[in-house]
Order: C-alpha cells, then structure tokens, then sequence
C-alpha cells in the first residue's frame, strides 16, 4: 500500500493560485470582457449566415463554405471565451487572423470579379472580426499580467522559484555569519560560511 506525504498537497491549495484565480473571474466577468466575448460569437454567427442573408450562396458557393467553416469557427471560440475564458484565451489570436482572411478571401478564393455585396460583406464581417480578435487577446493579456502573484520580501531572493520552498525558508533562518537562529536549524550555506571564517 502506497503512502501519501502529508506535505503533497498541490499547487491548487497555494494562496497565489486561489489569488489569481480570484482577479481572472473579476476580469472576465467585467462588462468589457463579456461585451468583447458576446460580440466574437455575434460575429461568427453572422459570418456562417452571411451567404444566405446577402443571397451569395448561389453565385459563389466555394466563397459560401469558407464563410460557413470560419463563422462556426469563430462562433465556437466566442461561446469558449464566454464560458471558459481561461482555457481558451490563446486562440483570441486565431480570430484576429480568421478576421483578416475573411476580408481577402473574395478575392483570394474567386479569382475573377467579385460581386460588390459579397466583397462588402466579407470586408466588413471580417474587419470587425480581426479587431475584436485584437480587443479580445489584448484584455484577456492585460489580465493575466494584473493577476500575476507579486513577490516580496526574502522568500525569493537569490534563489530560483523551484527552491522557494519550505527547503529555502528554512535556509533564510540562518543568519549572514551561520548563526542558527530562533528555528534552532543551520543551512548548508551557512555550516560553509562557518568552515570559511574558521579558515
């Protein structure tokens, strides 16, 4: 039978974790994020529609199933960045190029002259959508780094974030000179500055 440590609880139980956590749901749930987030669905939807409401789906049907692939597209990741916010923030970015695409594609997958209502359409569904790609990744950026935990004091001076642990407090108990102090524990660091002045 396995044993468990008693000390092994997790990164989830960390008061950093449970901070962060706190200041990425203000984040999300503020009006901005959740207006951005309605209007990338709201976007998509219409970019999967368009073909049929601008009445192209007959002229141009290769332009047709690109607006229907990518406006599903967008809409998924709309519905993602409204739902779960923190899983799926990175794929902001893929907005913003399925944006610029769209404003392109007439041209890029027709080859030949493009009706004004289709290139209208997609010029303009994909402008909004590429700048609501970019307001969407540009958020969701600035609140990962408000929610990034602020060190302070020694608990990670000098040392890298892996040792900063019980192991390297326990280490900060000893003074400059290798004195234990009120811990009653000596470092390594400090038994070697020791052995050096005794030298």
């Amino acid at each position: 039978m396995a044993s468990m440590s008693r000390y092994d609880t997790g990164m989830q139980d960390h008061p950093d974790v449970a901070e962060m956590r706190d200041r990425y749901e203000r984040m999300t749930d503020s009006s901005p994020a959740s207006i951005v987030d309605g209007l990338v669905l709201l976007a998509g939807a219409w970019l999967a529609i368009s073909p049929w409401v601008v009445h192209f789906d007959t002229t141009t049907p290769d332009l047709r199933i690109s607006n229907l692939i990518l406006g599903l597209i967008v809409a998924a990741i709309g519905l993602g960045l409204t739902i779960v916010p923190r899983r799926i923030f990175r794929l902001s970015w893929a907005v913003f190029v399925i944006g610029a695409w769209v404003v392109v594609s007439p041209w890029v997958i027709q080859q030949s002259s493009v009706p004004v209502g289709n290139w209208l359409n997609n010029v303009i569904t994909g402008g909004v959508t590429a700048l609501l790609g970019i307001a969407a990744a540009v958020m969701m950026a600035a609140s990962r780094l408000q929610s990034r935990p602020q060190t302070s004091g020694r608990r990670y001076e000098g040392a890298p974030r892996s040792q900063a642990g019980p192991r390297y407090e326990s280490a900060q108990r000893t003074s400059e000179a290798g004195q234990p102090t009120a811990a009653g524990q000596r470092s390594e660091a400090g038994q070697r500055a020791e052995a050096g002045q005794r030298r």
